[in-house]
């Protein structure tokens, strides 16, 4: 039972730290009005920032296709991006 709320106390404070470190990563993109995304690379889900949902229209929660992400990019550079992500 002690290494459970031992293993639960821990488990929170690693939530805790995720929160405030996602806090500060959306303060910072805000404030120096510039984009973030990230790529799962296993499931290929590009999750961005607030300011991108709102410069785009995208759904502030949502996340799309890394396919979707390339078919953005100017046609020219299409195929050296999708090279880059990889």
């Amino acid at each position: 039972e002690r290494n459970l709320r031992e293993s639960m106390a821990e488990v929170e404070r690693a939530q805790s730290a995720l929160a405030a470190n996602e806090e500060r990563l959306r303060l910072a993109t805000e404030s120096a009005d510039i984009f973030a995304w990230e790529i799962d690379e296993k499931s290929g889900r590009v999750h961005y920032s607030t300011n991108i949902a709102e410069a785009f229209g995208f759904d502030p929660r949502g996340s799309f296709d890394q396919s979707r992400l390339i078919e953005m990019v100017h046609p020219e550079d299409r195929a050296a991006v999708a090279r880059g992500m990889k």
